[in-house]
């Protein structure tokens, strides 16, 4: 093919095969982290998955959590603080519960949440959305809610939906994350979707066995 009528990508392509063939140290280089991101990747998919079904009670979603946590600073996404946002949409107000998994790990009640009506809306649209510099452009008046919240200045934000509710990641560097990072994020969220499926499980179960212990049929 004449290489004028090749498109970019195809001459790319034809060059990093070029740097293969002669062990180009870039090429190899480059290759060895993509390798060694992906097998961390699966590491801390499968870690989360195996929290998630080693769970015996409701109250185990906390593991399951500190093992997300420990996922992401593994996965090197470089969050600031990282937070579950619980959705109800038969409750008002519809955000029922909010995890900042920096404080602790405790669960806040709704009247210690704010922007709930923006989590709820997000939580709608059900895609990643992503404010990159809440010092540029501030759509959704939050910069001084999570300078109050959190005691310090974020700069980005991002909020991944999942079936409960929001998967949610801020740094204080504006733009922090990554394609690859949202995108890691979402697979992440899937399984936290799984866990909180199963803390619905073991609750009903839960309930059934404390009227059974009760004598209430």
């Amino acid at each position: 093919m004449n290489d004028q009528k090749k498109t970019k990508a195809q001459l790319i392509e034809e060059l990093n095969e070029l740097r293969r063939r002669i062990g180009d140290p870039r090429y190899v280089e480059g290759e060895s982290r993509h390798i060694q991101r992906q097998g961390i990747h699966r590491e801390v998919r499968h870690g989360l998955r195996d929290a998630v079904t080693q769970m015996q009670s409701s109250n185990d979603i906390q593991h399951v959590l500190a093992v997300l946590k420990e996922g992401l600073h593994q996965l090197g996404i470089p969050f600031q603080d990282c937070g579950i946002n619980l959705i109800d949409p038969e409750h008002d107000p519809t955000v029922v519960s909010l995890n900042s998994l920096g404080k602790e790990g405790e669960w806040k009640e709704p009247e210690q949440a704010w922007g709930q009506d923006l989590v709820f809306q997000f939580w709608k649209e059900g895609v990643p959305v992503y404010r990159r510099d809440l010092e540029a452009e501030d759509l959704y008046g939050e910069r001084q809610g999570y300078l109050d919240y959190f005691g310090h200045p974020v700069r980005c934000v991002l909020d991944i939906p999942f079936a409960y509710g929001t998967l949610a990641v801020n740094s204080e560097r504006p733009d922090a994350f990554s394609p690859d990072d949202i995108a890691e994020l979402e697979h992440l969220a899937v399984v936290l979707e799984e866990g909180f499926q199963r803390v619905e499980d073991l609750r009903n179960l839960e309930q059934q066995n404390r009227k059974l212990g009760e004598g209430v049929f």
